[in-house]
């Protein structure tokens, strides 16, 4: 080859490679995503954004839709275990049970096509409680467990300090909220946020698309499309890392046997024990129970406790099952019926049923049916169980003197009649406890029953408590031992200052068993707001650490000092 035909031979494959490079598309997964974005029209951008369930595909940047699923709407269908609500989730005080139960919600997310979940339970009432450590720790665990499956997580805001906890613990995918207040800086920093915000990075849809309007504004300059790039950007990361992204195909159903057992489990834990004056469990001499409260024979969305109980190896009171079987609403007994009641019956069990918006106060006929049955079972020398199917505070200073045993099942899941029965037995021992101040009178602050409290078929002593410092961070310790005659577990927090800080929860000790309880607080932990500086700050000086069985009950302390800010 000559000079004068190699020249232009080489341009000629210069401007072709030139050519090729200049007309490579973008490709989401494989190009940098700023070049995804640049790549994508305005229309495509705040389509991205907006979702009624599922998000928008652009298939020519290889942008996959994917699916955004709230469990809530998905209750009582069938193909999700109803595990119980976030209120008897958080009673459990049990971190590890929780991030399992958040495992199996997850693997059945998955299963069934979800890529994000905008709830964390079928039962997700996100107020479970106002208690920042105890909402932030519970919705922490449950995240954790929800994205081990490699889906994401949605918290829902509640407070700020929870929030920052759930956060930093669990790295959620995404957060949703409502409150303009809430802005990046504080989620960003503070909490050290990192993923989608619903509400302003992505909006859920209802019958009225808002894109037309978005669009409108942006060509207007506000918000302006640096913003929508943010966002889009991190909608796309949201996008990468989800199961359809990842190539993820549901191939069978989950396993929901074992995630019954599950439920069982962790509804077991939640059971409150209020109240026993040797009433629970119940005798092995127990054969008849008069069994009272329309709840107790409800089978709408579960088993009834009436036939669990029959199944267990009850017998249940014929008179009192068949007034309740003929009318489902209420019964109308007199006292001559009650007394025949208690002569022929060894204990009386009443359940007492509401919802989360339902009255806090018993209606005149709960009132007056407890009252009933307990003067005419007590005037025969038999015991009375009431059991508190509620999802949510009631009030009980009026009425709690009157039965034996007052035991919160709140609203469990499909298992709520299986856990209560092993609990009533005696196969399981409560370990659940408040996450909720349940008062007495509002105006005057009483309460009936503190945060952290709950009673046990068993006792535990509290020794050696140990507080040391060592890089930053206080290491707190303190030995728990079962020093009753059955196995059970203890549920152990500590406050400082009258705040919780954490919580544990031991193993199963069996009578004579110890174990060490650790905890650990960062400076974070310990730090309070300064208004003048509007900032946290942590105060030197003496602090105490105080292991507790409740907010009101003290079992030991342990003192350190902190000498630097």
């Amino acid at each position: 080859m000559n000079r004068k035909t190699w020249i232009p031979v080489t341009l000629a494959a210069m401007l072709i490679i030139v050519a090729v490079s200049c007309n490579r598309k973008a490709e989401f997964g494989k190009s940098p995503v700023s070049k995804v974005i640049d790549a994508m029209t305005l229309e495509e951008k705040v389509n991205l954004l907006v979702s009624d369930g599922q998000t928008y595909a652009i298939p020519r940047l290889g942008i996959p839709s994917v699916t955004l699923k709230d469990l809530t709407k998905e209750s009582g269908k069938g193909r999700y275990t109803s595990f119980p609500e976030g209120t008897v989730l958080a009673q459990s005080w049990n971190r590890q049970l929780i991030e399992e139960t958040g495992a199996a919600i997850g693997d059945e997310a998955k299963r069934y096509g979800a890529d994000l979940l905008l709830s964390t339970t079928d039962r997700s009432f996100e107020q479970y409680t106002e208690e920042p450590v105890i909402w932030g720790a519970t919705t922490a665990a449950l995240v954790r467990g929800i994205q081990s499956n490699g889906i994401g997580a949605t918290v829902r805001y509640n407070d700020l300090e929870g929030l920052k906890i759930a956060v930093r613990e669990s790295a959620p995918w995404a957060v949703m909220t409502n409150d303009a207040a809430l802005t990046d800086s504080i989620l960003r920093e503070y909490c050290l946020f990192e993923g989608l915000l619903i509400g302003k990075d992505l909006f859920i849809s209802g019958n009225a698309s808002p894109v037309n309007a978005i669009i409108d504004s942006v060509k207007s300059g506000k918000p302006d499309e640096t913003a929508i790039d943010l966002s889009v950007s991190r909608m796309l990361a949201m996008i990468e890392l989800s199961p359809k992204m990842q190539g993820y195909e549901p191939f069978t159903g989950p396993d929901l046997e074992s995630h019954a057992r599950l439920a069982r489990t962790i509804a077991t834990e939640g059971l409150v024990l209020l109240k026993n004056n040797g009433a629970l469990p119940l005798d092995k001499k127990c054969r008849m129970i008069a069994l009272y409260g329309t709840k107790s024979y409800d089978s709408r969305n579960t088993a009834a406790l009436s036939e669990v109980l029959k199944t267990a190896g009850y017998k249940l009171e014929p008179s009192v099952t068949t007034a309740y079987s003929t009318n489902a609403k209420s019964i109308d007994r007199k006292p001559y019926q009650y007394r025949a009641d208690a002569i022929s019956s060894d204990i009386a069990v009443i359940t007492i049923g509401r919802g989360t918006d339902d009255d806090f106060f018993l209606s005149d006929s709960e009132q007056g049916l407890i009252n009933d049955v307990c003067e005419a079972f007590h005037s025969k020398g038999k015991k009375v169980a009431v059991i508190l199917n509620t999802g949510s505070p009631i009030e009980t200073a009026s009425w709690k003197d009157c039965p034996d045993a007052i035991l919160l099942s709140g609203l469990s899941g499909q298992q709520t009649v299986y856990a209560l029965t092993d609990v009533l037995k005696g196969v399981a021992n409560p370990s659940g406890k408040l996450v909720e101040t349940y008062v007495a009178d509002y105006e005057k602050c009483l309460v009936s029953y503190p945060l952290g409290y709950g009673l046990s078929y068993t006792t535990f002593s509290y020794s050696e408590p140990q507080a040391t410092l060592a890089d930053g961070v206080v290491n707190l310790s303190v030995k728990v031992t079962n020093t009753g005659k059955t196995a059970g577990k203890e549920a152990v927090q500590v406050y400082i200052a009258d705040e919780l800080k954490t919580f544990g929860k031991t193993a199963i000790l069996q009578p004579g068993e110890s174990e060490t309880m650790e905890f650990k607080l960062s400076g974070s932990d310990l730090a309070v707001f300064n208004p003048a500086t509007s900032g946290w700050q942590l105060i030197p000086g003496e602090y105490v650490a105080c292991f507790s069985a409740s907010s009101q009950d003290i079992r030991c302390q342990a003192q350190f000092s902190i000498v630097e800010e």
